[in-house]
């Protein structure tokens, strides 16, 4: 049997592989770590990896995907390589946790705390033979309320009090005890929220009894070996057999990673954790509760459940006290999750008179359109361009990404981390595109204009950096000397995937506005949630033709809405309620089967201003 030899830094690992076993499956099998954006379709170029020994051919899809410096060096495509003999596999990693650029706090408002778990410190009168009541009955007669236990705790409850000598702490959400604790422990209440993106994973850690927040931790979702896009990883469920357990186990491998982060970060105790609130998209609230996907990406697109859910730490295998409450917030449909609810929540858009657009920026961008008398919702399928993927030198916002790049005499290049570039992340692609439209180095048509087009204005610096062949043309943004392995360059092809993202999220606000029956004046302020859309800027935006713009239009980036909503939903049961009407109240619009939606679709592709 082949033997494939796998190299990450200084660690080294040796797997046994079937002759014609794929490498990506290999890899993601064993818990290796890939960036496989496309799900292993053999799209997006990002699953590279160093191959030396008995592999197949290099195959047409890596001959268009991979530079040639790149095929010199031994770089493979791990979805598109198979396993003919004794390899040996190089790792190359595109960053990690610690450099990665990930948005963990959005704007909130002040909130009196109101938890749903509280604690009743009680000193008991120890039994007597005048006083036979039973221990439970002490309990009950104390708080003067009716309450339920669970049987394992009543089977320590004996035990408990005579060794806290009757001094105990009742930890209880409403009328079900969930510990009984030795001692004065009600100065120790904490909660943690968790906002579950695609890509990242952030937990909030706050102190229930006074609603501050004491820390957080972000960490890349360990599902990106499975695709960089939600529909990537419901194909894969769907494929492979255990696929959702598969998936499941990463979102929760992740969590506990936080939780255990969390802990030793901040010196709490993992048995002062009481509840847990969750939000995020809804395929990532499915796959962390290991339901089926399937029926979400067919047509007519239905989840398993929109609606709240409150579950117990264990039922999931989330390394907690086993009665630690998980809530998840509503979703509203099926591409609609409660990450948008907690958006709503957060920005109180349902309370105002104004009309106000939220737009979260992403592969599967969700806009809403609304104010206090009607609220409408729609996903608009950008794809993953404007996050890095299926652009030739795309990667996330880490150490040694352009974040940004201006044209002035000369090209201006912002590199996040000031490290040696390696290539461009979301940021840095709007605003090149902006640059290029601005400067005429690209008409409306998203055509990148050639040496003799350009006009007279383009400063002859950058106009050198332009290179065409018989098939694409690309500007090079940063030279061989200068880039941390090789050239990094923006390309036509690269552009037209910029065009469809952007055509998709503009199509969609028209859409809204139409059916509303309101024009771009009538918009009073656009919200741009999430963390893509909070590191572009706005006249980028407006620039291409993504975000409307008019007189007295404004635009705010509010940071991570979904995390403050989390929050707020973790303090405040109240919150929570709300959460639960704005997830009835807004009404969710299906683009994939209107006309009018494919139409607007073709008009939105020019880069030019909302009209």
């Amino acid at each position: 049997m082949p033997k494939v030899k796998i190299i990450s830094g200084a660690e080294e690992l040796a797997l046994d592989a079937e002759e014609g076993r794929n490498l990506l499956s290999l890899l993601q099998e064993n818990n290796l770590e890939v960036d496989a954006v496309c799900g292993g379709q053999g799209r997006c170029g990002k699953c590279k990896v160093r191959v030396k020994g008995a592999a197949s051919e290099l195959t047409i899809k890596e001959r268009d995907l991979l530079s040639q410096l790149e095929r010199e060096r031994g770089v493979r495509l791990a979805c598109e390589v198979e396993v003919e003999g004794t390899i040996e596999v190089g790792l190359l990693s595109e960053g990690d946790d610690e450099t990665l650029r990930i948005l963990d706090e959005g704007v909130a408002e002040e909130l009196t705390p109101q938890a749903s778990i509280e604690k009743d410190y009680l000193e008991l009168k120890e039994p007597t033979l005048e006083d036979q009541a039973s221990d439970w009955t002490r309990i009950i007669r104390e708080l003067d309320r009716e309450l339920e236990i669970n049987l394992d705790l009543l089977q320590q409850l004996p035990d408990i009090l005579r060794e806290a000598g009757y001094n105990i702490t009742v930890v209880r959400a409403g009328n079900q005890v969930l510990q009984i604790e030795p001692g004065d422990t009600t100065d120790s209440l904490y909660g943690l929220a968790f906002d579950i993106g695609t890509t990242t994973v952030v937990g909030f850690l706050l102190d229930l009894n006074t609603g501050k927040q004491i820390g957080k931790v972000a960490m890349a979702n360990a599902q990106k070996t499975y695709g960089a896009d939600a529909l990537s990883r419901v194909n894969y469920t769907v494929e492979e057999d255990g696929g959702t357990l598969d998936l499941q186990e990463k979102i929760i491998g992740t969590i506990n990673q936080i939780i255990g982060r969390i802990i030793d970060k901040y010196g709490v105790n993992r048995d002062r954790i009481y509840e847990l609130v969750f939000v995020g998209n809804t395929i990532m609230n499915h796959l962390l509760l290991g339901l089926k996907t399937e029926y979400l990406a067919k047509a007519p697109y239905i989840a398993v459940i929109n609606e709240p859910q409150s579950i117990p730490a264990h039922k999931l295998g989330i390394e907690l006290l086993d009665d630690t409450v998980i809530t998840y917030l509503p979703n509203v449909a099926s591409y609609v999750g409660s990450d948008i609810v907690s958006g709503l929540l957060t920005t109180n858009l349902n309370q105002t008179a104004d009309y106000k657009l939220l737009v979260d920026l992403g592969t599967n961008s969700e806009l809403v359109l609304g104010n206090s008398d009607q609220m409408l919702a729609c996903a608009a399928a950008a794809g993953p361009a404007f996050e890095g993927a299926e652009i030739e030198f795309g990667m996330n916002g880490i150490d040694g990404a352009i974040e940004e790049v201006r044209i002035t005499d000369q090209l201006e290049i912002d590199i996040i981390g000031d490290k040696p570039a390696k290539g461009i992340c979301g940021s840095g692609i709007i605003s090149l595109v902006a640059e290029l439209k601005s400067t005429g180095m690209m008409d409306e048509s998203g055509k990148l204009l050639s040496k003799e087009e350009l006009p007279e204005s383009v400063p002859e610096e950058v106009k050198e950096g332009l290179i065409e062949d018989d098939t694409n043309k690309k500007l090079i943004l940063v030279d061989e000397a200068e880039a941390a392995d090789q050239p990094v360059t923006i390309s036509q092809k690269d552009i037209r995937a910029i065009q469809l993202a952007k055509g998709a999220i503009r199509a969609g606000i028209k859409i809204l506005l139409k059916e509303m029956e309101l024009e771009i004046s009538d918009i009073d302020e656009v919200l741009i949630a999430g963390g893509f859309g909070n590191y572009i800027q706005p006249k980028d935006a407006v620039t291409i033709g993504v975000l409307p713009t008019a007189p007295d239009l404004e635009i705010h980036g509010i940071g991570n809405a979904a995390g403050s909503g989390a929050k707020a939903a973790l303090l405040n049961c109240g919150q929570r309620d709300e959460a639960e009407e704005i997830a009835k109240e807004v009404n969710y619009l299906e683009l994939s089967g209107r006309q009018d939606f494919q139409t607007e679709f073709m008009d939105s592709m020019a880069f030019k201003e909302f009209e």
